[in-house]
């Protein structure tokens, strides 16, 4: 009996260590509103998040945080089409209210960036589980120490121009260096396969990234972009003047040491 008590004693001082060490001065109510911003302001910046990240984002060892939030008004929590009966798609999807919206302004929200809400009911539903994957790999680099912060895709304001390529995530390391983040779980051929590696290399050639890292759950799809890569050359199209895509009887040369900087990882689960 006395083991008993003894183990449930040591578990319970433990137990408290630990609060006490989350709480690292903060009073419960300050922690609370603390973990709140964290999560409220990861959904802003990405737009529509799953309450398995949201919960994995807040950082606590038990779920439920999400959950809360979303009673509490500041998240919003909507079914999506398939209802999680297609693979790799949330049941939910978690969106910022207005009343998060006015909480992260009241607790530090930087004013200078044009933040703007989601509509939960105008996303694309065919995009989720691509969006998904590339918001946990970015989260996963984060809290390893790979990335010191990242641009979603959602972020980019700017209108889109010809033969300009915009990440799927961009991630900004401690080097100052940039990385593009691209996930592809459908395969490009032909006119857009062209088209994609040609806007890869031009983006390295301008800087606009150091590198591009793409995943892929197709190991057909990392043969096959990496080969296009590596061909020395890439064909180039344009629209002739009735509208339809056409090759140019030149292609574009690919330097040599751009192919060290495209890098592609298959990871049979995505």
């Amino acid at each position: 009996m006395a083991d008993k008590t003894k183990v449930s004693s040591d578990r319970q001082l433990a137990l408290l260590a630990s609060r006490a060490k989350a709480l690292n001065g903060l009073t419960t109510l300050e922690y609370s509103r603390k973990r709140a911003f964290t999560v409220c302001y990861w959904v802003l910046r990405w737009g529509v998040s799953t309450p398995a990240l949201i919960d994995k984002v807040s950082g606590a060892t038990r779920l439920g945080v999400c959950q809360k939030l979303v009673d509490k008004g500041l998240l919003k929590k909507t079914k999506t089409a398939s209802g999680g009966y297609v693979h790799g798609t949330a049941r939910y999807i978690i969106s910022l209210t207005k009343q998060g919206l006015d909480f992260l302004r009241q607790y530090g929200l930087d004013e200078t960036v044009n933040y703007r809400l989601v509509d939960p009911n105008k996303i694309r539903q065919d995009k989720l589980r691509h969006d998904f994957i590339s918001q946990s790999i970015t989260y996963d680099n984060l809290t390893d120490g790979n990335i010191l912060d990242f641009v979603p895709e959602y972020l980019n304001t700017e209108p889109h121009k010809a033969n300009e390529k915009i990440v799927d995530c961009l991630w900004l390391h401690h080097d100052n260096s940039k990385t593009g983040l691209e996930i592809e779980l459908s395969p490009r051929f032909s006119r857009m396969l062209n088209q994609f590696i040609y806007n890869v290399s031009v983006a390295l050639i301008d800087k606009k990234v150091d590198r591009f890292l793409l995943l892929t759950d197709r190991q057909s799809i990392c043969d096959r972009y990496t080969v296009a890569m590596n061909s020395g050359s890439v064909p180039l199209w344009f629209k002739n003047n009735q509208g339809r895509w056409t090759l140019k009887t030149e292609s574009f040369p690919i330097p040599k040491h751009l192919q060290e900087k495209f890098i592609c990882v298959y990871k049979s689960k995505l």
